[in-house]
């Protein structure tokens, strides 16, 4: 113990001497362990962090799909999940849910998320309300009087922590409803889940009954998102099986609406996490190469200074230290630089932590929450031991192997360290260059990629337009003549005002969360059941396409004659007009939807070009625009308003004209399309702003490491080049000389990095768009921005070789 204690002081005073050595060694590895913390945080959050609910593993998300109409999700029917649910025989229990947001009537009323769910959710998912109960069996049935569940933070916000917040109505809209709960501060329901596009998490307030059972005979409304726990000891595949058994019998027994129609289950975390999994697992990748590369530079540097140290060495083993206590010592000293490098990466990881969380995409779950908690910690102690031993290896290997005689006959301190010495730190460069340039290929790649998403065209004109959502609650808005009185005496309202150029509704939007499906069938086109076509449908206002600035290809738009009484119109985009009116005018065409009763046909009065709709990377998908007045939607309205006027006063002008029409509606979820348009890029932005970042860092500290090598070898090679100078060589002779070198060891690190790089960048094939993995331009623009670096990099110890004194260095040692 009194030799290891003699020799840790011994390794802080000597590192107490070069504290420009200490400095550079630990902000070199402190880029990588920062790095490498602040990324696992970002793991660790994300994708380990189990969630907060009983048996996690045993959560599985259920689907109904028809892979024939190349639907591999979608959510549920009421029906079908009922059959579903007291059908099986592999599942302990299964719940259901729907998102609807309700109108809090509390002084000025404001909009509240809220879920409906089954009675059965929360035993479901194994919690239990912080006060008050859970719902009992029968609250779902019809007629039941309302309970509601509150979020502690609706809890804490609106009712300033009240316990006696137990029994107490408030009102929804027009409905009253009791509070019977409030749940615990870190319960988080429901995550988020796509089927199709990307899902954005969402923060729900309430959750009151789902009384699924009014739905009974409507099985062709898919709604219903659907999670089933399985028995213990029962297979992902087995409950599949079983659920696809019961479909089967459901499409034999409902042919028009469930042939072709089966289950699928995905694993609750896996379902939740699949989005971002990709892109989360390449960034500890990227964070593990400048890792290395930082160990490669720090190796290099200790490599330089223990050859400086050679006489030292010798002299301490001719005094009886053995090989095992000079590889010690070195191990000491980059373990204390580790330390001082890994309390550095620390506060650089929460740095770098809110720069993350800053520019994150919303749809990245649980991001919000990432924190460096007891697991970080000790990863963070892990890479540093990791650190201190990959970069003391090199150099405690190659410096302890000491030939006395030879080291202590030498006149210097300092001794060369040889050729075998020479060639181990020109492999660390050699590597360093390798590393360095698969990151580069790779954020060359998303950022070609990226640049290649912003041409996409969206197929409207975002400038100008400003979208505001209005929620006609169902409990107040019951009938379909109540909402079309509501927009109709809105509409005329807002195009009153001169800075309103245009206004209409929508239920959806394009390049955001949400939408709706059915099937469809052509006037004379035989379809077998199960092979029905499938359309996303969108309910629009007259006026939609002018405010979006989507042209109009063929026909008209909708108009004021288009109610109720008249004969259904229906507008479809260029795609389902290509597809399903192959060289044809589609115009005066007549088809089926399942939106209709059985018999009811809708007349194509136009064609309009496409616009994206669920991804900027997705094609667009076959799309119908029916007219609100003929099919008033029970989805929120999404209010568009194309003016050169700020999106506030916009709003202000709104919300005044709502609450006249209505005082209880509260408008909310203002946006410009712009920002819809950013937000749909959030996630490959996010990704390739990081990627780049790493590979900067990873170019930067490969410069270096080539620049410490060029000027080491200038240094120990000072008396050889003023002899070269004495006898005649030009300044350009040593230039090129000394450039040679260090070019010839980064175009051996360029190719063993390329040959990489080509086999290595298809895992980034799913995060590409319009770029292959292996695009021509990224793997020639790449080495060629690298060979340039580099070139500096070699070019500054070159010059000063050119400044030396051919006397001086006759006279060197």
């Amino acid at each position: 113990m009194q030799t290891l204690l003699q020799d840790m002081r011994y390794a802080i005073r000597v590192l107490a001497k070069k504290p420009t050595f200490v400095a550079i060694a630990v902000l070199t590895l402190a880029l990588g362990i920062g790095a490498s913390t602040a990324i696992f945080s970002v793991i660790n959050g994300v994708l380990l962090k189990p969630f907060s609910y009983a048996e996690p593993d045993q959560l599985v998300v259920a689907w109904e799909r028809a892979m024939n109409q190349g639907i591999a999700r979608m959510v549920v029917s009421p029906p079908n999940f009922s059959d579903w649910r007291s059908q099986n025989h592999l599942f302990q229990d299964m719940a259901a849910y729907r998102q609807q947001d309700f109108s809090l009537i509390d002084g000025e009323p404001q909009q509240v998320r809220g879920l409906r769910v089954t009675t059965n959710m929360l035993s479901l998912l194994g919690v239990r309300p912080l006060l008050g109960r859970d719902f009992q069996v029968d609250e779902d049935k019809p007629g039941t009087p309302a309970a509601v569940i509150v979020s502690y933070g609706f809890w804490q916000r609106q009712f300033g922590g009240d316990v006696a917040i137990i029994g107490r109505s408030i009102r929804l809209g027009n409905e009253t409803a009791t509070v019977i709960g409030v749940m615990p501060r870190d319960f988080d329901f429901p995550p988020p889940i796509s089927f199709r596009g990307e899902a954005r998490p969402i923060k729900v307030e309430l959750w009151t009954q789902l009384p699924y059972a009014a739905q009974v005979n409507q099985r062709g409304a898919h709604n219903l998102f659907v999670l089933g726990r399985l028995k213990p000891g029962i297979s992902i595949e087995q409950a599949e099986a079983d659920l696809r058994s019961i479909s089967q019998r459901l499409a034999i027994e409902y042919p028009e609406t469930n042939a072709g129609w089966d289950a699928a289950l995905v694993p609750l975390h896996q379902q939740v996490v699949g989005d971002s999994k990709t892109a989360l697992l390449i960034l500890p990748g990227a964070v593990l190469f400048v890792l290395l590369i930082a160990c490669a530079n720090v190796a290099n540097l200790l490599l330089v200074r223990a050859s400086m140290r050679q006489r030292e060495f010798a002299i301490r083993a001719s005094l009886g230290a053995g090989r095992f206590r000079l590889i010690r010592q070195i191990l000491f000293e980059s373990i204390f630089l580790s330390l001082l490098a890994g309390i550095t990466g620390l506060v650089l990881a929460i740095w770098a932590l809110k720069l993350i969380t800053a520019l994150a995409p919303q749809n990245i779950y649980r991001l919000d929450a990432v924190t460096l908690d007891a697991r970080v910690i000790l990863f963070a102690l892990f890479v540093t031991l990791v650190t201190a031993f990959l970069s003391s290896l090199a150099p405690a290997w190659q410096h302890t192997r000491i030939n006395l005689v030879t080291t202590l006959k030498e006149g210097s301190a300092t001794v060369s360290d040889g050729v075998a010495g020479h060639r181990l730190r020109n492999v660390l460069v050699v590597s360093e260059v390798a590393l360095a340039l698969l990151l580069l290929t790779a954020a060359g790649l998303l950022i070609r990629s990226f640049i290649r998403l912003q041409t996409v065209p969206t197929g409207f004109q975002p400038e100008q337009v400003t979208a505001m959502t209005i929620n006609l609650p169902r409990n107040v808005y019951t009938q379909p003549q109540q909402r079309l009185a509501f927009t109709e005496r809105l509409l005329p309202k807002l195009t009153g005002f001169p800075m309103l150029q245009s206004v209409a509704f929508a239920d959806n939007l394009p390049l955001d969360v949400g939408g709706q499906g059915t099937e469809f069938k052509v006037e004379g086109q035989i379809v077998t059941p199960g092979n029905q076509p499938h359309t996303r449908v969108t309910t629009i206002s007259p006026a939609y396409f002018q405010v979006m600035g989507i042209p109009m290809l063929a026909g008209r738009d909708f108009n004021t004659s288009d109610v109720a009484k008249a004969p259904l119109a229906v507008i479809i985009n260029n795609t389902l007009a290509t597809k399903y009116f192959p060289n044809q005018d589609p115009v005066g065409k007549r088809l089926e939807m399942g939106f209709f009763s059985a018999g009811t046909f809708l007349n194509v009065v136009g064609v309009v070009a496409d616009e994206r709709q669920d991804l900027l990377q997705a094609d667009p998908s076959p799309t119908m625009y029916l007219a609100y007045a003929q099919a008033p939607s029970t989805l929120p309205l999404i209010l568009l308003v194309r003016s050169a006027n700020d999106p506030a006063s916009i709003t202000s002008v709104v919300r005044q004209q709502v609450r006249e029409v209505d005082s209880q509606l509260p408008v909310y979820d203002v946006k410009t399309m712009n920002q819809v348009v950013y937000r749909a890029m959030a996630r490959p932005r996010f990704t390739t702003f990081l990627l780049a970042v790493f590979a900067g860092v990873a170019v930067l500290l490969a410069a270096i490491g080539i620049y410490g090598v060029m000027a080491y070898t200038v240094t120990n090679h000072t008396r050889e080049i003023g002899i070269r100078m004495a006898v005649g060589a030009q300044q350009s002779d040593v230039i090129k000389l000394i450039m040679r070198q260090g070019l010839v060891l980064t175009v051996f690190g360029v190719g063993i990095g390329m040959v990489a790089a080509f086999g290595l960048m298809r895992v980034l094939s799913t995060l590409l768009f319009g770029v292959t993995p292996t695009d021509l331009v990224t793997f020639v623009l790449v080495p060629l921005l690298f060979l340039v670096v580099a070139a500096v990099a070699c070019y500054i110890p070159a010059r000063r070789a050119t400044k030396v004194d051919p006397l001086v260095a006759l006279r060197y040692e």
